[in-house]
Parts: structure tokens; C-alpha cells; sequence
């Protein structure tokens, strides 16, 4: 029973202002939220312009290939950007924990958003040439290095700032801006398809979503450079406690190694069914159902939308049910629905395929903040950034940056519709076993 001094002052301030201090420190988050949201979105963004404008891409740089040989080349140089993600990771990583995690941001967002704009002024593969393709690689791999440490950088950083009861519905913020970008990313291409001819759209149009990138990110940039730095590195700062080498302190402690493992597992499920919305599925939409235009996106926007519905939802629930037993009830899920979801997506109807990425769009946007919050919690404040960068980013870039390539092939030599299916299903398997390998962290304190 709840003693009466507690009741008492709760009650007595339910209809108080808030006090000044309290204004302050709310103002304060509300900006932390926001500088660590707009990077995601750009990053996101990005990558959900170029797996929804593949068809088009394939055509720009790839054009002498021609056929599906020219699609599975464009989506090798998607999976190219998440095979840099490590280093990424690393890189700024050992930045955030050295050096701070507001300075590690402000250089991320400047790196991924000048090299998509750069992407957007590159020359067809018809009027150069193999230099075409190869800039397209280059910077695809930069795009990665600096997404490597966006969002391991800004996840940590909003956590930091947060109170545990309230961390994972702030961190779904930062994934909501994540969301938000894929959703405008996959939204804009879709627009432009139907206010633009398709020749039109090959020539010059799919360059506009990319030369966006570049004021999206100096407006992100001036955000993040008036934000202060997180509580908890400050105080390792004023210690004197700085790992000097975050990435050999990760790597040569056995327990860290073992969580690390886990947490590459967890990863996995999440990130395969985020780049199965946006990089396999509006490929096979046109490709394989011969959806045009519109038709072949909407479906995929609608999904997107519904996930930034669930990203918040997820989270809210994370705070109280905690972060192990839902994530466990969504592995399942994917289990068990992967396959039915798959009969719709390739049923040749739009309204089947709508309602089956719907599915998979709820359950994949209420993963994502979960899985982040989670990582946050589960490593030590010296090399915590280090450690998120390495156990994202290996797993996206094994299991989530080949899912467009992987499946196309797949699809292509097995003539097997339900091949998405079985490999959401064989993934999520292998993140429940990680799942159930974890103790639950909601409502840990941040060392």
C-alpha cells in the first residue's frame, strides 16, 4: 500500500505549472530528441530512395548489363554501402566514446547527407562509362561509413540524456525519424512517378530525392551543434574514465564478445524485415506482379506509415512490459506469420499485397526501437557507443544489406514466391534464440 507522504505530494502537484527547472529540462530533451531524430531521417531517407528507385537505378547505371542482371547489380552495390557499415561503426564510435557523442554526430550527418547529394549529380553509366557505376559504389560506401555511426550515435545519446522510465519511448523518437525518412523516401520517388513521364524520371527525375539530402542535412547539422553533451559521458569525462581504445576494450573482454554475439543475433530479424519492405518487395511489386507506377508503391507507403505508428506504440510498451518479453512475442510472430504474409504479398492482388506488408510494416516498426533501447542498456557507458556501432552494423550488413540481393537471386533461380517468407521466418528463429540468451534490461541504470 502506497504511504500517504507519496500520495500526498503527487496529488497536491497534479494541477501545479511546472516549475522553471522542470520547463528547462523538458525544453532540453525535447531538443535532444529532435537533433538526434533529424540525422536518422536523413540517413534513412536515403536508403529508401535508392531501394525504391531500383528499377530506375538499374537502368541509369547499369544500363549495358540490361534485365534482371542490371537489378541484381544495383542492389550488390545496396548491400556494397552496408558492408561499410562496420567501419563506419568503429570509426565513430571510438569518436562518441573518446571524444564525445555530440561531436561523433555532427560529422556523421555531414558525411551522409554531401555524399547522397554527390550520388545525385553523378553521370549515367551512357554518357561515361564504367566511371559511372564506380563513383556510384564509392559513395554508396561512404553513405555507409557515416550511417555506421548515425544511428548507434544518436541512439546513445538521446538514451543518455532520458530517464529510464521514459527511455524507450524517447529513443522511438530517434527511430521515428528513421521511419519518417524511409517513409518520405519511399513517398517522393512515388509522387514524382506519377507528375513525371518515365523517360523524364530516368533522365534527370530520380536525382531530385538525392539532391534533397543536402539541405535536410545542414539543418540537421545546425541543430546538433547547439545540443550539449550527454550526462553520462560528461561524467566519465570529468573522471578521467575514457576508454583511450574503446574498439580493443570491446573486442578483448570475454563477457562483452558474448553479448556482443547476442546482440548481433538480436539484430538480425529487425533488420531483414525493414529492408524487405523497402528494398525486395517494391522491386518484386513491379518486377514480378507488373505493378506501375503508383500501384507499385503505395503499398509499400501505407506499411511504412503504419510502422511509425508502431514504432511509438512498441516502445510505450517496452517501458512497462519491458524490452525481452515483447521482443520475444514479436519474434514469434514473425514465425508464424511470415508465411501467410507471403501468400498475400504474391497473390497478384494489390489489396492481398497491401494487407500483408501492413502486417509485416507493424511488426517491423515496433522491433526497431526496442532492439535499440535494448543495446543501450546492455553495455557499459565507455565503450557503449563502440559496442552498439559493431553489434548493429555487422548484422545489418549480414543479414539486412543483402535481403534485396539475396532474395532477388533466390526468386529468380528457385521461380519460388514464398522464398521471403521462409527466410523471415528462418531469421527470426535465429533472434528468438538470441532473445531467449538475454536477461531484460528495461529500466537499467546507465553506468
Amino acid at each position: 500500500m502506497r504511504s500517504p507522504d507519496r500520495a500526498v505530494p503527487t496529488a497536491g502537484r497534479r494541477n501545479e505549472a511546472p516549475s522553471a527547472a522542470e520547463s528547462a529540462t523538458g525544453t532540453r530533451i525535447r531538443q535532444v530528441v529532435v537533433g538526434g531524430a533529424v540525422g536518422s531521417f536523413v540517413e534513412w531517407y536515403e536508403f529508401a530512395v535508392y531501394g525504391v528507385l531500383a528499377s530506375t537505378l538499374a537502368h541509369v547505371f547499369f544500363s549495358g548489363v540490361g534485365g534482371i542482371g542490371a537489378l541484381l547489380a544495383t542492389f550488390a552495390v545496396f548491400a556494397l554501402a552496408f558492408a561499410a557499415r562496420p567501419l563506419g561503426g568503429i570509426l565513430w564510435g571510438n569518436v562518441a566514446d573518446r571524444l564525445g557523442r555530440r561531436r561523433a554526430l555532427t560529422m556523421t550527418i555531414l558525411t551522409t547527407s554531401i555524399a547522397t547529394a554527390l550520388i545525385g549529380a553523378l553521370p549515367s553509366a551512357a554518357a561515361v562509362g564504367i566511371i559511372s557505376p564506380v563513383l556510384l559504389t564509392l559513395l554508396r560506401m561512404v553513405q555507409g561509413i557515416g550511417g555506421g555511426g548515425e544511428t548507434p550515435g544518436a541512439v546513445c545519446f538521446v538514451a543518455e540524456h532520458s530517464k529510464p522510465e521514459r527511455r524507450g519511448l524517447n529513443v522511438a523518437a530517434v527511430q521515428a525519424g528513421a521511419v519518417a525518412g524511409t517513409l518520405a523516401g519511399a513517398l517522393l520517388p512515388g509522387i514524382m512517378t506519377l507528375l513525371v513521364a518515365s523517360n523524364t524520371m530516368a533522365a534527370w527525375g530520380w536525382r531530385v530525392p538525392f539532391l534533397i539530402a543536402l539541405p535536410l542535412g545542414l539543418i540537421g547539422l545546425y541543430i546538433r551543434n547547439r545540443l550539449e553533451e550527454t550526462p553520462a559521458f560528461a561524467e566519465l569525462a570529468e573522471a578521467g574514465n575514457r576508454a583511450s581504445a574503446p574498439i580493443r576494450e570491446a573486442l578483448t573482454d570475454r563477457d562483452n564478445r558474448i553479448t556482443l554475439v547476442k546482440a548481433i543475433g538480436i539484430q538480425a530479424f529487425g533488420g531483414v524485415t525493414f529492408y524487405l519492405l523497402l528494398g525486395y518487395l517494391p522491386s518484386y511489386a513491379s518486377n514480378t506482379l507488373h505493378l506501375t507506377g503508383w500501384r507499385s508503391f503505395s503499398p509499400t507507403i501505407i506499411a511504412v506509415g503504419i510502422a511509425l505508428i508502431t514504432t511509438f506504440l512498441g516502445a510505450w510498451l517496452s517501458d512497462r512490459v519491458g524490452r525481452r518479453r515483447l521482443l520475444i512475442a514479436i519474434a514469434v510472430g514473425f514465425i508464424v506469420l511470415s508465411y501467410p504474409c507471403f501468400m498475400l504479398i504474391t497473390s497478384g492482388s494489390q489489396g492481398m499485397l497491401t494487407i500483408g506488408l501492413v502486417v509485416f510494416g507493424a511488426l517491423a516498426g515496433a522491433v526497431v526501437p526496442i532492439i535499440a533501447v535494448t543495446f543501450v542498456e546492455l553495455f557499459p557507458t565507455r565503450t557503449r557507443t563502440t559496442n552498439f556501432g559493431i553489434a548493429f552494423n555487422v548484422s545489418q550488413a549480414v543479414f539486412a544489406g543483402s535481403t534485396p540481393l539475396l532474395l532477388t537471386s533466390l526468386q529468380s533461380a528457385t521461380s519460388s514466391p514464398m522464398i521471403g517468407g521462409y527466410f523471415v521466418a528462418a531469421v527470426s528463429v535465429l533472434s528468438l534464440v538470441a532473445l531467449l540468451a538475454i536477461k531484460e534490461t528495461a529500466g537499467a541504470a546507465l553506468d
